[in-house]
């Protein structure tokens, strides 16, 4: 897993991929026209050459180089909602809300739209 670090005047900061994932969700939440996160089935994992096991990807992934995150979110959408301005809402809600609450530099927000809920 990877964490978000800081070194303060104090002490060492670490911050969970968790803490993250958690404020991408709530700014999420409040965003006109998102229905849901949602899960995306993967595909098949071969485990060791023998036994297939079905995977889901997450509907949020966080990616920290060198202190910079990159937040990947999958949502499904109600129909007729604008998708491009829902995603550049998404997009400027989780990375105002992340940098606001961590003090980590989000270089990009990808928005995903995997479903259309009627």
């Amino acid at each position: 897993m990877q964490d978000f670090h800081e070194n303060t005047t104090s002490g060492h900061l670490k911050i969970s991929t968790d803490v993250i994932e958690t404020l991408t969700t709530l700014a999420i939440s409040e965003i006109k026209g998102v229905h849901s996160l949602s899960l995306v089935k993967g595909g098949n994992l071969k485990l060791a050459g023998l036994i297939s096991r079905s995977y889901a990807v997450k509907p949020i992934t966080v990616e920290i180089v060198d202190d910079v995150v990159v937040i990947d979110v999958r949502i499904n959408i109600f129909y007729g909602a604008s998708i491009p301005a829902v995603a550049k809402e998404v997009q400027t809600a989780v990375k105002s809300s992340v940098q606001e609450m961590i003090g980590a530099t989000v270089s990009r927000v990808n928005v995903y739209i995997a479903n259309i809920i009627f």
